[in-house]
């Protein structure tokens, strides 16, 4: 058993059972494992998954007596969130040729950036024809916390957000529809070149004055306002949160409204009006802040000019519910096709039903008709997610 620990404390390494993820099953390196074959060829071992100490951390393998003349070795760590419904994903792999890994007998280390809300595991594969034998393979991580310190770090009041007319947000059985979106009444939905001609979008566009000259900037940085003005989310005294970059005229809007503002980016916004501050994001793990907490709503349009890949971008979302109050308001816009971070059709339709499966209520999803030019062509895609009302 670990010891309990206080906020800050770590227990020594844990050691990990190598094979209980898959019920024991063979190992692709002889003499490790148990009897049972397993549906993947490559297999070698699936640790449990653990709760792991915020910050850095290592999981370290040690087999006994290694040996092998062909093959690599390929060290995944996959992290899972708490939420209900949640799919594991992978967040660094390692690789290292089996051959070589016996001249460090048998020993190698893979470093993690770990936070709280999640478990974690290791994960053996062996790519390529392979002769390996071992008598043994030890797992440990060296960070490991019991929920005592979860406990200690509980976050807010806990209570939902007093913001928000629902009246308008219908949920429904079936998230996914061909019917045509319109920025009149916004749900999950993509940008289309009818919604560039509807009068609301001119009005906000001279409005806003945006600085950009991209139609698809235009239309994230309005289809958020219009989004969260439809909700009643812009309202005085509400709480939000801007994830990435933002226009400048987003910032005077919402402190017009009587809205208190952080700014969450790598780039400093410049001087900034009373009501509204900038928080410095560096790399991935300081968007998924442990300190920030109770807001009404939350937004993003431009994390592609942050990050390229959809796994960062889909990491960032689903970890942004932490800082909403129950109930609170994330409206988040993505790049679609060849615009960054490049997400596909069915990406945008599993993201929606990871949203919904984590129990929070999802805007019905408006596609068009399938086209396969769609994830060729540039685009941006919005979604409307009210958090779960129970705590996560």
């Amino acid at each position: 058993m670990n010891p309990v620990m206080d906020e800050g404390k770590v227990a020594g390494p844990l050691t990990l059972d190598p094979f209980s993820f898959h019920g024991y099953t063979s190992s692709v390196i002889k003499g490790i494992g148990g009897q049972a074959p397993n549906a993947d060829p490559s297999y070698a071992f699936h640790t449990e998954y653990v709760r792991v100490a915020r910050g850095r951390a290592h999981f370290a393998v040690a087999f006994a007596d290694l040996h092998a003349r062909q093959g690599t070795l390929v060290l995944r760590v996959h992290l899972l969130p708490d939420e209900p419904g949640s799919v594991a994903s992978m967040v660094t792999s390692e690789r290292i040729q089996l051959n070589r890994l016996v001249q460090n007998h048998g020993h190698i280390e893979i470093s993690f950036e770990a936070f709280r809300g999640a478990t974690y595991a290791l994960m053996g594969l062996v790519a390529g024809e392979t002769d390996a034998s071992a008598t043994d393979v030890r797992v440990t991580v060296d960070r490991p916390y019991d929920a005592a310190e979860e406990l200690a770090g509980a976050r807010g009041d806990g209570l939902p957000t007093r913001f928000g007319d629902m009246s308008n947000f219908r949920t429904t059985a079936h998230i996914i529809s061909l019917d045509s979106p319109t920025l009149t009444q916004p749900v999950s939905q993509i940008a289309t070149p009818g919604q560039f001609l509807e009068p609301i979008f001119e009005n906000w566009r001279q409005r806003l004055a945006p600085a950009s000259e991209d139609m698809f900037d235009h239309w994230s940085l309005i289809y958020l306002l219009q989004a969260l003005s439809t909700y009643g989310m812009i309202e005085k005294g509400a709480k939000g949160l801007i994830i990435g970059p933002i226009d400048r005229s987003f910032i005077d809007l919402a402190i017009a409204c009587g809205c208190n503002l952080t700014i969450l980016d790598r780039t400093d916004p410049g001087p900034l009006p009373v009501g509204a501050e900038y928080r410095r994001a560096g790399d991935l793990s300081d968007f998924m802040s442990e300190d920030l907490f109770d807001f009404d709503f939350l937004g993003s349009c431009q994390l592609g000019d942050r990050f390229d890949t959809v796994g960062d971008v889909d990491l960032i979302m689903h970890w942004a519910f932490k800082y909403l109050r129950p109930m609170g308001m994330a409206v988040h816009v993505v790049g679609t096709g060849s615009r960054s971070p490049h997400f596909k059709r069915s990406e945008l339709e599993r993201l929606a039903l990871n949203f919904l499966s984590s129990r929070h209520d999802v805007g019905q999803f408006r596609l068009t008709p399938y086209h396969p030019s769609f994830d060729q062509e540039p685009g941006a895609a919005g979604f409307i997610v009210r958090r779960a009302a129970k705590a996560m």
